[in-house]
């Protein structure tokens, strides 16, 4: 685990702002895709949690997670996913 001090906290807050004021990040109200979400869950048997990413990524097109689960899941429902993969060294 990687402890990161109060600059280095504000300094990624500021940048995730930017990322939500210039359209890159969309924040949306969970309930709008609850409905689907939920069918999502229930037909691939995952938590309604990680269903309600795929459910706002089939309106928007595109995944970014990194989690393997989701995109097996999004890739057999026909969305593009961009997989995160963090290297660690041995």
């Amino acid at each position: 685990m990687e402890v990161i001090d109060e600059a280095k906290t504000i300094e990624l807050y500021q940048a995730l702002l930017k990322l939500i004021d210039t359209g890159v990040i969309i924040l949306e109200p969970e309930v709008s895709y609850v409905r689907e979400a939920l069918w999502i869950a229930l037909e691939h048997e995952i938590t309604l949690y990680d269903s309600l990413y795929i459910a706002q990524a089939q309106k928007h097109g595109e995944l970014l997670t990194s989690d393997r689960g989701q995109t097996e899941i999004a890739n057999k429902i026909g969305i593009k996913v961009y997989l995160i993969e963090r290297l660690m060294n041995s």
